[in-house]
């Protein structure tokens, strides 16, 4: 008996051992964005945390800050949230019962003006998730004040009406001290409201979480918000005042602080920064203590613990390099990567009349068929993809030469020879030819 229980309590301890490879950079980069012909270019500052060596599809906490680290000067990436706690004792990672996580990190901040908007937002977002692999179902928001307002907004922006646009994107919503800013027109006049979110909780499975100041600046009323989830999907939301700053509109950072780890409502273990309920109740939703904010929202989420492919995907064209001269003008490209669950081709004409890019769609692996080819180089290019997101790039060259090019002609009226010593101008018209003795004809 005691050998089975040694091995039942070593079993945590093996899990817990497990990690996920961890070889992150911090930078800072800007990022212009346009979203349509005319319009002013969304300009933003983000403070990225990511591996420069690895494909793995994490998930991700996106940061956005107060209207204080916004506008044309704002560069403070590091003030609140993950990034001042990276900074300050915190190694970014979540400890999970699988083992240590290490998510993306991403802190936002609009260089327009102060009030980014929930669309501007949106066309971020989706940039980030394409361009550093997000993992779709770990698609954590965190934003304060500001970045509360337009988080929250998120949820009820649809492109066009029902098309639930921001809900199905995010996965959790982390809101500290704000609710929703109006969306912009003509989003504005198809919103559903509360009722957005009621659709994210129950349709796309979103959960929220919301501290409210206790003291007099408490008017945000974000208590409606969890109401709404948690009558149409029970424990979807969190909501409650907290104490913090004598309840003022401040503190995030200790909100955000990874060793802050009691946010309990309930009584007997409730939180040391918790206040009473006041206009709205406060609602403990799926939370459960020990867990900081990070911990919580990670789980909301895919938390399966990320490693690299055992079998990593191999990239692979059935050519490397081909010379076809006219009249072949086409190529059949097969692809023959091993490991792969999808596959993107394309290929760049670096002839000088007929500069571009093609990317064919269709089943790779059956071929692809590049006809009517003109004279010049192609420059091919094979993006394979497996279902853990790593890729690899397979790279190969074809050569295409026209049809033979004749010398150009010219017109000659005349020949000279040397006959006898003598030299002699033949006109091309002539028919015959006399020779001086006249001894024989041609």
């Amino acid at each position: 008996m005691r050998k089975l229980l040694l091995i039942a309590l070593l079993f945590p301890m093996l899990s817990q051992a497990q990690t996920e490879p961890h070889d992150f950079i911090t930078y800072d980069t800007a990022i212009n964005l346009v979203p349509c012909n005319y319009c002013t270019a969304d300009k933003w500052i983000v403070r990225i945390t990511r591996s420069t060596s690895d494909t793995l599809s994490r998930p991700a906490f996106f940061m956005m800050e107060g209207q204080g680290e916004m506008g044309a000067n704002a560069k403070i990436t590091n003030r609140y949230g993950p990034h001042y706690w990276l900074g300050n004792g915190w190694d970014g990672s979540v400890s999970l019962g699988n083992g240590t996580h290490y998510p993306l990190l991403f802190t936002s901040e609009y260089m327009n003006n102060v009030y980014p908007t929930a669309v501007a937002y949106y066309n971020l977002l989706t940039f980030l998730i394409k361009t550093y692999h997000v993992n779709p179902r770990g698609v954590h928001l965190i934003g304060l004040s500001q970045g509360a307002f337009t988080g929250g907004a998120l949820i009820m922006f649809e492109q066009t009406a029902g098309a639930e646009t921001g809900m199905k994107l995010v996965t959790s919503l982390t809101c500290l001290e704000g609710t929703p800013d109006p969306l912009p027109s003509p989003y504005s006049t198809w919103s559903r409201g509360f009722t957005a979110y009621k659709v994210w909780a129950k349709k796309y499975k979103g959960h929220y979480f919301y501290l409210e100041g206790s003291g007099t600046d408490n008017f945000r009323d974000g208590w409606q918000y969890a109401n709404v989830m948690n009558d149409t999907v029970p424990k979807s939301a969190y909501f409650a005042y907290e104490n913090l700053g004598g309840g003022g509109h401040c503190c995030w950072n200790s909100m955000c602080d990874p060793k802050a780890t009691n946010w309990n409502t309930q009584a007997p273990n409730v939180g040391p920064y918790i206040a009473p309920s006041q206009k709205g109740t406060n609602t403990n939703g799926n939370y459960i203590a020990p867990s900081n904010l990070f911990t919580w929202m990670y789980r909301q989420g895919d938390t399966t613990l990320v490693q690299p492919a055992s079998n990593p995907v191999h990239a692979r064209l059935w050519i490397d390099s081909l010379v076809i001269h006219y009249p072949t003008t086409s190529v059949l490209l097969i692809d023959s990567s091993t490991g792969a669950t999808s596959s993107d081709f394309l290929y760049l004409v670096n002839s000088t009349d007929n500069t571009g890019r093609f990317s064919p769609a269709g089943d790779l692996s059956q071929g692809i068929l590049l006809a009517n080819l003109v004279e010049g180089s192609y420059s091919l290019s094979l993006v394979a993809v497996d279902n853990a997101g790593h890729s690899d790039t397979a790279k190969a060259t074809i050569q295409v030469y026209g049809p033979p090019k004749c010398p150009p002609q010219r017109t000659v009226a005349s020949i000279q020879t040397t006959l006898f010593g003598q030299v002699i101008t033949i006109p091309l018209t002539a028919t015959k030819i006399y020779f001086s003795d006249s001894s024989t004809q041609p």
